[in-house]
């Protein structure tokens, strides 16, 4: 070899020695990042055992995808026919609140001693087998929908409803005799099928998982929460401006309010009923109970009482009312 050559081939032997010091001492962290009982089988091995572990890591994230995939088209598929059930529910409220109307308006004809106009009847019967065809919907799918997904609240509450829309259709031939009280057939019959139905919605419409079982209940609160803060602000408002004046509050007024009235203890029904659902969170439940006994207690025995002393001095005929409380 020319000597202007011997100092390339040390440089290359050199280099080479290098590289092969540098493998060796990566092949040796590899080894001591393995396992103490892979660690005492050779270089090839060791690839063969590494290259196992990478499929079987490429296995299992095919196979988490896949059910997590399968995950979200189950909840599709509940939630689709969830919503469909809802539907029928809420389309069956609809017309039971008309039959509820209608069935009241036969009532009082009836207890003033006229007969109810045929057309009344009609349509009073026409409601009824609307409301029942809607529900009878309702009730096929919430059949399939606990056969696929079981849920003893859902359970519970189909079979509430079907029983208030029993006795529904059992106080129908009452209405039309004329021998049901209207306050019953109004406030208990007609009113507690259209709450049974709607306890069913709000059980249909509860998601399984914990993460969307909170933004339901965030999105459902919040949204009844502000409607009966509005009306009963109204209600208040008109209340103090009543006792402000000290005098008794007109018929239309105290109707208006009454309507106002029926609207916050829809929205309140509907909150309270919401304790009773499964996987409800305990601090959910706690400031529920917390409303409940606020909004139905002080605040309840106020309201009471400034309607009574308004009704009584306006049947009295006096032009002031002796309110137990004052505008504060």
């Amino acid at each position: 070899m020319s000597p202007e050559k011997k100092p390339v081939a040390a440089t290359v032997a050199k280099v080479t020695q290098t590289i092969s010091k540098q493998t060796k001492a990566a092949a040796d962290a590899v080894r001591q990042a393995l396992p103490r009982s892979l660690r005492s089988i050779g270089l090839k091995g060791q690839m063969y055992a590494l290259s196992a572990v990478v499929v079987a890591m490429v296995a299992y994230l095919g196979i988490s995808t896949f059910l997590n995939a399968s995950d979200e088209t189950t909840r599709a598929e509940r939630l689709k026919l969830s919503t469909t059930i809802a539907g029928h529910l809420n389309t069956a409220a609809a017309h039971e609140a008309l039959e509820r109307g209608l069935g009241a308006a036969i009532l009082e004809a009836r207890k003033s001693g006229a007969e109810p106009s045929a057309g009344l009847k009609d349509r009073f019967a026409e409601a009824g087998q609307k409301g029942d065809a809607e529900l009878a919907e309702a009730a096929r799918l919430t059949s399939e929908l606990l056969a696929a997904y079981p849920d003893s609240s859902t359970t519970r509450r189909a079979d509430e409803a079907r029983q208030a829309h029993e006795r529904l259709k059992g106080a129908r031939t009452s209405v039309l005799a004329g021998s049901l009280d209207t306050a019953t057939w109004v406030s208990d019959v007609a009113t507690g099928n259209v709450n049974a139905q709607m306890r069913l919605r709000n059980a249909v419409l509860l998601p399984t998982d914990g993460a969307s079982r909170a933004r339901y209940f965030n999105a459902v609160l919040r949204s009844q929460a502000a409607t009966l803060a509005e009306y009963a602000g109204r209600e208040r408002a008109a209340l103090a401006a009543l006792v402000a004046a000290g005098k008794p509050g007109p018929e239309a007024q105290l109707a208006t309010l009454g309507q106002h009235r029926a609207i916050v203890e829809l929205n309140a029904t509907q909150m309270k009923e919401l304790r009773e659902l499964d996987g409800v969170d305990d601090g959910v439940k706690e400031a529920l109970a917390d409303f409940e006994k606020t909004f139905y207690g002080d605040y309840e025995q106020a309201r009471q009482a400034v309607y009574g002393a308004s009704r009584k001095a306006a049947s009295e005929g006096a032009a002031t009312a002796a309110y137990p409380l004052n505008a504060d």
